[in-house]
């Protein structure tokens, strides 16, 4: 599984070019990885202290992705239908033994390798 910092890196790469207010979909994988941000990772990426504790303290108590979205001007949504935002983070995930730790059924891990090895498949 990736850091948080670095699955944040992801996530500002991939929604660098959206509009102030634009909704950007992460699955479920990825979100538990943006969870892992702590207040000084935050602050290491140009957060105000403010902010960093606020967002910090937000994704501690597991709250979800909103006030890391409302920092970074996007409305953060959970969509499981979304590729991962680091290519083969998947794979990583499922031979690291994911589902005894989330509870995701064999299937659907599977399911998730097949698209990553044959995205042609889920085209959406």
């Amino acid at each position: 599984m990736a850091s948080g910092l670095e699955m944040y890196d992801a996530l500002k790469r991939a929604t660098r070019h959206l509009e102030h207010g634009a909704v950007f979909k992460v699955n479920r994988f990825d979100a538990l990885d943006l969870l892992k941000l702590e207040i000084e990772d935050l602050r290491t990426r140009g957060f105000s202290r403010e902010e960093a504790d606020r967002v910090g303290d937000h994704l501690a108590k597991a709250e979800g992705l909103d006030e890391l979205g409302r920092a970074l001007g996007i409305a953060l949504m959970i969509d499981n239908r979304v590729p991962n935002l680091i290519p083969g983070e998947g794979i990583i995930r499922l031979m690291n033994g994911p589902t005894q730790d989330d509870g995701q059924p064999l299937e659907e891990a599977l399911e998730e390798l097949d698209e990553i090895r044959h995205p042609e498949r889920y085209r959406r």
